[in-house]
């Protein structure tokens, strides 16, 4: 028996050095992995190797240095749900807008190719002139296609139709602290569009609102 609890003693210790070992910012994403892999409830249909997300982004973990990084990092792990309903309580002026709310005009790509699918009334989008059914050729000067790398999942290497949808309404959404410069081709000609060059025409009540029979309150978002 003595023997016995030594081995366990030295196996403690082992596991109090491998967790002081540890930094702070790999301990917070492990805790954050883990609070997911025991309670996010769609792994399985949205087909996500949850644990091939761990083995990909632990080792970065380990290279943080402060908190913006950590934020930025955390950003780029939560992509890996490919669903705008999943994002952190905090932000950066660099990180991107949170979708679908952050966004004013939602794209879809058809082959190859990308295009306008809806545009937000009275938004900075219409505003400057954008339209469903427009193509989709640059963002901010560079190629969706390949700007698109970004926000797609680094577990796999063969893309859904949902993974490029997340994708690409994340890139047109932009991020807090730069302009969106969009290039579409018409007619074979390259225009470019800047959305937030224009202020959205905010309608004069943001709310309506009324009392339905049997003592119902009715609010609708205009």
């Amino acid at each position: 028996m003595k023997y016995f609890g030594k081995y366990i003693v030295i196996f403690c210790t082992l596991l109090g050095i491998s967790a002081l070992s540890q930094t702070r910012y790999e301990q917070d994403f492990l805790e954050l992995w883990n609070d997911y892999n025991d309670n996010y409830a769609y792994f399985e249909k949205q087909h996500i190797d949850w644990a091939k997300v761990k083995d990909i982004y632990q080792p970065q973990a380990a290279a943080i240095k402060d908190d913006a990084q950590f934020i930025t990092f955390l950003e780029q792990v939560l992509q890996e749900f490919h669903n705008g309903h999943v994002s952190l309580t905090t932000n950066l002026p660099s990180s991107n807008r949170i979708i679908p709310s952050g966004n004013d005009l939602f794209a879809e790509k058809r082959g190859n190719y990308y295009f306008i699918a809806d545009v937000k009334p009275q938004s900075g989008a219409e505003a400057c002139g954008l339209k469903p059914g427009m193509q989709l050729l640059k963002f901010n000067g560079k190629a969706v296609g390949e700007e698109l790398k970004r926000f797609l999942p680094k577990y796999i290497t063969s893309y859904n139709e949902s993974m490029y949808s997340y994708a690409l309404n994340m890139l047109m959404a932009g991020t807090h602290d730069t302009q969106r410069e969009i290039t579409l081709i018409e007619n074979g000609i390259e225009k470019i569009y800047y959305p937030d060059a224009h202020k959205p025409v905010r309608p004069e009540k943001l709310l309506d609102y009324k009392l339905l029979p049997g003592n119902i309150g009715y609010i609708k978002n205009k």
